[in-house]
């Protein structure tokens, strides 16, 4: 009984639909990732290529985000330890909330060409004035 059960979770995890997904997040993960500088520049922005763009974004928002969430749920126990770890520091735990819950949760089609910074890790300074940043 328990070979026959082992066998099947097996084949789940080994099955094609496995490697279809695995294979879509790859692909996704390096568009995500390829530098501005790499891509062509086309100053062609007709619908073939705004659904491209759109539909490249939301393929790398549905890998992104949940990565992303988990970064920032992982923030508050980070910031628990901190707040322990520097006998009740309110503004250093403040930081570490901050910089983990802050940032880009979705992916843009401005975000893959370039035109706009994806900031996994928020800005911790956020109540700093401009010039000191």
């Amino acid at each position: 009984m328990r070979a026959a059960i082992l066998s099947s979770w097996e084949f789940r995890v080994s099955g094609p639909a496995l490697r279809r997904v695995l294979a879509s997040a790859i692909v996704a993960g390096t568009i995500a990732l390829t530098p501005a500088s790499v891509r062509a520049e086309s100053n062609d922005d007709g619908a073939i290529s705004r659904f491209g763009t759109g539909l490249g974004a939301g393929i790398c928002t549905l890998v992104y985000t949940p990565v992303k969430v988990v970064y920032a749920m992982a923030a508050f126990p980070m910031a628990a330890l901190v707040y322990l770890w520097s006998v009740g520091n309110v503004e250093m735990t403040e930081r570490v909330v901050r910089s983990g819950t802050q940032g880009t949760y979705v992916v843009t089609p401005e975000h893959l060409k370039g035109q706009q910074k994806l900031d996994f890790v928020g800005n911790a300074n956020d109540d700093a004035p401009k010039e000191e940043r």
